[in-house]
């Protein structure tokens, strides 16, 4: 199987990746600049973790975006794409789309967790392993199959943050939910029952 990663072959503006594509290195300015992961799903309870670490902003903070978004071509302003999802960990903590308020700002050394359920199409994500709560419940209205993605927030070109997410090929910092499959685990993989005659 393989390894679920960020994308580059699938991005807007000109992110920089190292760590065998799942650390990124984001600007802020214009274009804004945004990545998607390399496999979407369209079923299941999915978690993955993000870490936050280095940003050109101090007090060590740089907007962006952590979420989902569809697999149609990428748009030109991602925050903005009617299937766009996300938490915005600054400013207070945010949801979009709709920017109301939602969970609690993050810093460099955080870890944020995404737990993608498209069983009953909710999404929530967590700080440092703190349950924040669902934050949207409209995933069935996205068709298709629905992706990671980070993307930045305003800022000049100059600014940057960098992130490493686990899809789940190492171990996660926190304990997923009972339900929940890591990220880079097959949607599709099936169990064969051999059965005997006796």
């Amino acid at each position: 199987m393989k390894e679920v990663t960020w994308n580059p072959n699938d991005v807007q503006g000109s992110p920089v990746l190292s760590n065998e594509n799942l650390t990124v290195k984001i600007r802020g300015g214009v274009p804004k600049e945004s990545i998607r992961a390399t496999e979407g799903k369209d079923k299941g309870k999915w978690y993955w973790e993000v870490k936050f670490d280095s940003t050109s902003d101090t007090p060590d903070r740089f907007p962006a975006y952590i979420g989902i978004l569809d697999g149609s071509l990428h748009p030109p302003f991602v925050t903005t794409h009617e299937s766009f999802r996300a938490y915005y960990p600054f400013v207070g903590g945010r949801k979009y789309p709709g920017s109301a308020a939602y969970g609690e700002d993050c810093e460099v050394g955080d870890i944020v967790s995404t737990l993608l359920n498209l069983d009953e199409g909710n999404l929530e994500f967590w700080k440092n392993g703190k349950r924040m709560g669902i934050s949207h419940t409209d995933l069935h209205e996205i068709k298709g199959e629905k992706f990671p993605v980070l993307a930045t927030g305003f800022g000049s070109n100059t600014d940057f943050i960098t992130v490493t997410a686990n899809f789940g090929t190492a171990p996660f910092r926190y304990k997923m939910p009972d339900g929940y499959k890591p990220y880079n685990h097959s949607q599709d993989m099936k169990i064969k029952i051999i059965t005997m005659k006796l």
